[in-house]
C-alpha cells in the first residue's frame, strides 16, 4: 500500500521485485516481457518493455525462473483505490499485482 497526504502526488523511489516461472522450453530464447500499471479508474500510468534472456542450466521437470528488480520512474498517482500492475510475455497477460493507494491525514506539529 501508498500512503499519500494528498493527490496528485508523484511516488519516488520504488522498486518492484518479481519472478518469473517458465517452461524449460524458454532457456536459451529471447523473452519479450511488457509490465504495465493501472490506476484505480483505468488509467493507464506507466508502460515498461524489455527483452530478457532466459538463462540457467535445463532441469528436467522443473520450471525455468527469472528473477528481475525494477527501478521505477515516480509513479504518477492521481486517485485512491486499488492500483494494478499487469504483467505480459509474449503479448499475453500472465499476472497481476495489485497494490491500493490511500489518503493519510499528514500529521500536524
Amino acid at each position: 500500500n501508498i500512503n499519500v497526504p494528498s493527490l496528485p502526488q508523484a511516488h519516488h523511489g520504488a522498486y518492484l521485485a518479481f519472478e518469473l516461472q517458465l517452461p524449460q522450453a524458454e532457456i536459451g530464447r529471447d523473452l519479450p516481457i511488457r509490465v504495465e500499471l493501472v490506476a484505480a479508474d483505468g488509467e493507464s500510468l506507466l508502460k515498461m518493455e524489455a527483452t530478457l534472456k532466459v538463462v540457467g542450466p535445463a532441469r528436467p521437470g522443473r520450471l525455468a525462473r527469472v528473477g528481475q528488480v525494477l527501478k521505477l520512474p515516480p509513479l504518477p498517482l492521481k486517485v485512491v483505490g486499488t492500483h494494478a500492475f499487469n504483467f505480459f510475455i509474449h503479448d499475453q497477460h500472465r499476472a497481476t499485482v495489485e497494490f491500493d493507494v490511500a489518503l493519510v491525514p499528514s500529521a500536524k506539529p
